[in-house]
C-alpha cells in the first residue's frame, strides 16, 4: 500500500504540474479558493485560477476549497489548487500547486496518509508519503519509508473535510533534485 500510494501520489503530481490549473491568478498569495463542485468532473476557482479535477488526472477524485499552505526552506508557500484523492477507503492524498502561470516554476506539494483525525509520522510502518515536485516535473523531493521524516496531525478528517498541521524532511529523488528540502509550519484546512 505504501509504495503504490507514493507511486500514485509521484505519477499525479506530474500530471498535475502540468495541467492542473489554468488562466492567471490576480493574487496567488491567498491560496484560497472560492468554489468548488466535487467528483471527477468538478472545477474550483479562487484567486483568479481554475482548478480541473478533470484536468488533474484520474488520480485525484475532487478539488478542495481552502488553503494550504507551508514554509518551503524558509520561502512561504501557499497553494492555488488543491486536489484531493479520497477514492481509496480510508487513504487521503493532497496535492496542492502554488503557481497557474508557469508551469516551469510550479510546485506541487502532496501528501498521503490515514484518514483520520490523529498524528502520523513518516516511517517504514506509516502509510504517510510526502513529496514535492518543482519545476514542471524536472526535480522531485520525497519522504517515505525509512527516506526522509515528517509528521502529519489532522484535527478535522470527516468525508468532505480535512484540516491539521505537517511539517517534512524531503531528500532527493531521482531527477535532478540536490539537498533537502525542510517544510515548516504547514497547514491545511479545506473542505471537498
Amino acid at each position: 500500500m505504501r509504495i503504490r500510494l507514493c507511486h500514485a501520489l509521484l505519477a499525479i503530481a506530474a500530471s498535475v504540474t502540468l495541467a492542473a490549473c489554468s488562466s492567471s491568478p490576480s493574487n496567488p498569495s491567498t491560496g484560497s479558493n472560492s468554489s468548488a463542485t466535487t467528483g471527477s468532473s468538478g472545477t474550483s476557482s479562487g484567486s483568479g485560477a481554475t482548478c480541473t479535477a478533470t484536468a488533474v488526472g484520474s488520480a485525484y477524485n475532487k478539488i478542495g476549497t481552502g488553503t494550504m499552505s507551508a514554509q518551503i526552506n524558509g520561502v512561504s508557500w501557499t497553494a492555488v489548487c488543491i486536489a484531493v484523492n479520497t477514492a481509496t477507503q480510508g487513504i487521503v492524498s493532497l496535492a496542492g500547486i502554488d503557481t497557474t502561470t508557469n508551469p516551469s516554476a510550479a510546485q506541487v506539494l502532496g501528501f498521503g496518509s490515514t484518514n483520520g483525525v490523529g498524528t502520523y509520522q513518516i516511517g517504514p510502518t506509516s502509510p504517510l508519503t510526502a513529496l514535492l515536485l518543482a519545476g514542471g516535473g524536472g526535480a522531485l523531493w520525497q519522504a517515505v519509508l525509512s527516506n526522509g521524516s515528517g509528521t502529519l496531525t489532522l484535527t478535522t478528517s470527516t468525508s468532505n473535510s480535512l484540516a491539521g498541521t505537517f511539517s517534512f524532511t524531503l531528500v532527493p529523488g531521482p531527477g535532478s533534485a540536490t539537498g533537502n528540502k525542510v517544510v515548516t509550519n504547514g497547514a491545511v484546512n479545506i473542505s471537498f
